[in-house]
């Protein structure tokens, strides 16, 4: 269980089903059993979009941007129709610019190329594309990893924040420093099943 205002660590090691648990709950694969709950109502999602109506945004650990595309657009990759913008102009650059400096500490020039950008200002962009979407749950699918430090607690502070104002986390992560920094409960995984839940505070390495 997820609950608002909380973040909620999975562990496990490759192949203990942390991603496929994350492709479940966000519409990209289909479970075989089970039930996802939302709000306590059974559900179910078919797509990827499904589950970002849902409220549901997830940053895999592949760094998903299209690199012809500027940071602007790569930051509002999937919020747009085909052929028109959804999110107003007057929103788009200011938004945009607000989450890189609270991620990053400066604002990247939006026009830039994301080819042109280093990989760890390419990974800030993919999670703050999440953070746009002002989401109920965020999944962050070892989003950390090609993080510096710098950005890194950056990001951790700004999950804080929204935590705090009720959003709910799902941290995969195989750092267990960063669990001890920013999660309120593990769930440890192995071979798809769950072996154990318990509060970080009761937790040890």
């Amino acid at each position: 269980v997820v609950l608002p205002g909380t973040v909620h660590a999975i562990i496990g090691e490759n192949g203990s089903g942390k991603s496929t648990l994350v492709k479940i709950l966000t519409g990209v694969v289909r479970p075989d059993a089970g039930t996802i709950a939302l709000d306590g109502r059974p559900t179910r999602f078919a797509t990827l979009p499904d589950a970002r109506r849902a409220g549901i945004a997830t940053t895999f650990q592949e760094i998903l941007v299209l690199e012809d595309l500027t940071l602007l657009d790569n930051l509002w990759l999937g919020q747009d129709d085909l052929f028109r913008f959804r999110i107003p102009a007057a929103r788009r650059r200011p938004e945009a610019e607000d989450v890189m400096r609270e991620l990053t500490g400066n604002v990247p020039d939006l026009r830039t190329r994301v080819a042109d950008l280093d990989l760890g200002t390419r990974q800030a962009a993919v999670i703050a594309r999440s953070l746009l979407l002002k989401p109920r749950l965020l999944i962050l699918d070892e989003a950390t990893a090609a993080l510096d430090i710098s950005i890194r607690d950056r990001l951790f502070a700004a999950v804080r924040r929204r935590v705090a104002d009720g959003l709910a986390v799902l941290f995969i992560t195989h750092k267990m420093d960063e669990i001890a920094a920013l999660a309120d409960t593990v769930t440890v995984l192995r071979s798809g099943d769950s072996v154990a839940t318990l509060p970080v505070a009761e937790a040890t390495p």
